[in-house]
């Protein structure tokens, strides 16, 4: 899942406002997308060893939270959530475990990306349908009042 359009800061004004919202929320329902989506292609990813690079979803996968991470450099300024601790954990966290997962590819270790994929990526994807999503949505609400 690709995100098309995305808010650009500058061109925030009152007149379009309303508009504004209506692509931010729609935003934040791409991404929120997404997290149902990706947990499915990490797991079909789990378990194939040597073939993970090569499996039609590995790409998909990468795309995904390339994605998530475009719209949440949109999102961050324009609900003001550059600083929100919340956020920054879970960011980090996704980050981390995409930076430790392209490493263990590279070096051809597939039981630790199995691990990753298996585990840890699902349970950052838990964490940001439960916590991250919904503090996202509590932000554009705030804005919209």
């Amino acid at each position: 899942m690709e995100l098309h359009t995305l808010y650009n800061p500058a061109s925030d004004s009152n007149s379009n406002s309303a508009s504004i919202d209506s692509i931010l929320a729609d935003t934040i329902n791409a991404i929120d997308q997404l997290f149902t989506e990706l947990p499915g292609l990490a797991q079909s990813l789990a378990g194939k060893g040597g073939a993970m690079p090569k499996d039609p979803a590995y790409i998909p996968l990468i795309d995904g939270i390339e994605s998530f991470t475009e719209a949440m450099q949109v999102l961050k300024p324009a609900l003001e959530v550059l600083q929100d601790p919340t956020v920054q954990m879970l960011e980090v966290d996704l980050t981390s475990i995409l930076t430790e997962l392209l490493e263990a590819n590279t070096r051809g270790d597939y039981d630790y990306q199995e691990h990753l994929l298996g585990t840890q990526i699902l349970e950052s994807f838990k964490d940001w349908r439960e916590t991250g999503i919904p503090l996202l949505r509590e932000r554009l609400l705030e804005r919209c009042l």
